[in-house]
């Protein structure tokens, strides 16, 4: 039976008994860029399409644990995205290992060019500060960093970080690469300021001593933003220096789409940020309630709402789930392993009168019980999808919340066996190396890995 028809409260036990069975689809068979985005099969199994005007508009939230789905909603709409001539620029810090395999297939078939960059590979590939004006640079260095002032003694040294960062900044922009960077910064500074930048110029040593980021080249993502098609980045999540290069390019994202002209015809640009907190900076944080108007929507993808808690503490972690949870309007919401999620997505889906029956029981001297004929019928609110429901939810199904009254949607994947991915090596830069950096010697340039 269906609860919804029913507008019963719910038991986890029925729901498991009763719970909706999809057979596994192709979800190619409905992909109708004119109709809009296929969101997945309903209840019914009929397709739901959401207009893109109404996806595009707004950022989107995917939540669910591992391995229940996140990975193949964000390969479908990825897929939908370049048959519709959207540029989408990828960030995976987990490495996945079908959805690069899906988007080159993808591409090839709408004829649009597809970058793989992955930064855990010794091979010169990509520049975080290629394209990027000296300020914008400045922007980028000071956030990734964590160069602002939150009201603590530790303020004082990051000032002096500030000043080196500027003062590097204006000198280098976007002309250097990051090695390059590192290496003359000390001679930029003299060695006083150098001192007072000692913060700023050992966080560049992480990332200036990767190998992957060894190079002035980096023209990826702007061809991607001006013509369309896929960068797809592979990065990391305990490597400081990866860490930190994956962050750089994900500002240098931002601040390209940010930057253009709004005389210009531009085209629009969806940024899929998987694990979403591993991206928290002040910058991306405020981005979500900017890049809107310029033509770029975002997709955060993360576990839980502990996600949007357990941030940095240079981050306030009330500002980080207000600006995720209010400018996502459109949400793709999975199994709930916990119970603090699933309250709130229960909330998320607004409330229906449901009616419920109440009868006394009468006791008489030998205390023996019997249920009185008179019945009270009140009328109450519960959630249109109650937490028990989100408890129950299948793999790859999803509550989709933000298109018209909330329901389940079922998504499944685009089945490929996955390919070796190369990458194209850079011309590798070489520099004068006092502070002894493992810098690429010439046999890297023009290698294929």
């Amino acid at each position: 039976s269906d609860v919804y028809k029913r507008q019963e409260t719910t038991d986890i036990r029925e729901l498991h008994e009763q719970r909706i069975s999809v057979k596994p689809f192709d979800p190619r068979n409905y992909f109708d860029v004119k109709k809009g985005f296929f969101a997945g099969l309903d209840a019914k199994k009929n397709p739901v399409y959401i207009p893109w005007g109404a996806v595009l508009e707004t950022h989107m939230q995917i939540v669910a644990p591992s391995g229940r789905g996140k990975g193949v909603k964000y390969a479908n709409y990825g897929s939908q995205a370049i048959r519709k001539g959207i540029g989408l620029i990828v960030f995976d810090p987990k490495s996945d290992k079908f959805m690069p395999t899906v988007l080159r297939k993808q591409c090839k078939e709408a004829g649009v060019p597809f970058h793989f960059v992955d930064l855990n590979r010794p091979v010169p590939q990509i520049n975080p500060l290629a394209n990027l004006a000296p300020k914008d640079v400045e922007i980028m260095l000071n956030s990734v960093f964590q160069l602002k002032d939150i009201g603590e003694a530790a303020d004082h040294y990051r000032r002096g970080d500030r000043r080196g960062v500027a003062a590097v900044s204006a000198v280098l922009g976007s002309t250097k690469s990051l090695p390059e960077m590192h290496a003359q910064a000390y001679e930029i500074l003299g060695e006083d300021k150098a001192e007072k930048a000692e913060g700023f110029l050992e966080k560049l040593e992480d990332a200036a001593g990767l190998m992957s980021c060894r190079t002035r080249s980096g023209n990826q993502m702007l061809d991607v933003i001006q013509n369309g098609g896929c960068l797809y980045v592979v990065g990391e999540t305990l490597s400081p220096g990866i860490v930190t290069a994956q962050r750089m390019l994900c500002l240098a994202a931002l601040l390209l789409i940010s930057r253009r002209p709004h005389t210009e015809k531009r085209r629009h640009v969806s940024l899929l940020l998987d694990e979403a907190k591993e991206w928290f900076t002040d910058v991306t944080i405020n981005a979500l309630a900017t890049v809107r108007d310029k033509d770029c929507n975002v997709l955060l993808a993360h576990q839980s709402l502990d996600d949007l808690k357990n941030v940095d503490k240079r981050l306030n972690p009330q500002a980080v789930y207000g600006a995720v949870v209010t400018n996502t309007i459109l949400k793709f919401i999975g199994f709930c392993s916990d119970a603090d999620t699933a309250d709130w997505a229960s909330r998320l889906t607004g409330t229906i009168r449901v009616s419920k029956e109440r009868r006394e029981i009468n006791r008489n001297a030998e205390l023996s019980e019997s249920i009185a004929e008179v019945r009270t019928v009140t009328d109450e609110e519960r959630p249109l999808i109650e937490p028990n429901q989100f408890k129950a939810l299948p793999k790859n199904a999803f509550v989709m919340v933000g298109n018209g009254p909330a329901r389940i949607v079922h998504d499944f994947p685009i089945v490929v066996e996955p390919e070796t991915m190369d990458v194209t090596a850079s011309e590798a830069v070489v520099v004068e190396n006092p502070h002894n950096l493992d810098m690429p010697g010439p046999e890297a340039e023009g290698a294929l890995i």
